[in-house]
């Protein structure tokens, strides 16, 4: 599918590729905003949103360095008055401007995201167990190994952990 939007020749002009643009340029990966790139706990409104969660920054941070298109997918674009906000997080936390969106395209590689169910390609199935379990086409930290990842079912969300640590006192 790729292949055919990058080599489609729909007008004389852009039939010759550009030849400083690299597919990796082209294709994008999305990224969640609430509870994947930001602490998300209730909706306190259009403007508020959490503190960066900082493994995705850093992980973020590191596909741009290496040239990745990284576009900001989150329902907050849904409504125009939802992507300034956005804009405003992103540049008081670090990150360069990057497009804000609720659409897929035909050229995104990847989207990560909290709520999302991965299937299986072409079986509707449900990935659950850690034999189905993804691997994601953009790279993951260096740091992180089969151990440091998360198995379906297995990851303690933090707020189960603040139970645990009343239960201790």
């Amino acid at each position: 599918m790729l292949n055919w939007l990058r080599n489609r020749k729909t007008t004389p002009e852009s039939a010759a590729p550009d030849k400083a643009e690299e597919p990796q340029s082209r294709e994008w990966i999305g990224v969640d905003l609430d509870g994947t790139l930001a602490e998300y706990h209730k909706w306190k409104g259009i403007d508020h949103i959490g503190k960066p969660i900082p493994l995705m920054k850093e992980r973020v941070l590191n596909w741009l360095r290496d040239g990745y298109t990284i576009k900001i997918f989150t329902a907050r674009a849904s409504v125009p008055e939802g992507i300034a906000p956005v804009e405003k997080w992103l540049e008081k936390h670090g990150f360069p401007p990057l497009e804000v969106t609720n659409q897929k395209d035909f050229l995104m590689l990847e989207v990560w995201d909290d709520r999302a169910i991965q299937v299986v390609h072409n079986t509707g199935k449900a990935i659950l167990r850690s034999q189905l379990n993804s691997k994601p086409k953009a790279p993951l930290l260096g740091r992180e190994t089969a151990a440091a990842t998360c198995e379906m079912g297995k990851m303690e969300r933090p707020e189960d952990q603040s139970g645990k640590n009343a239960e201790k006192k």
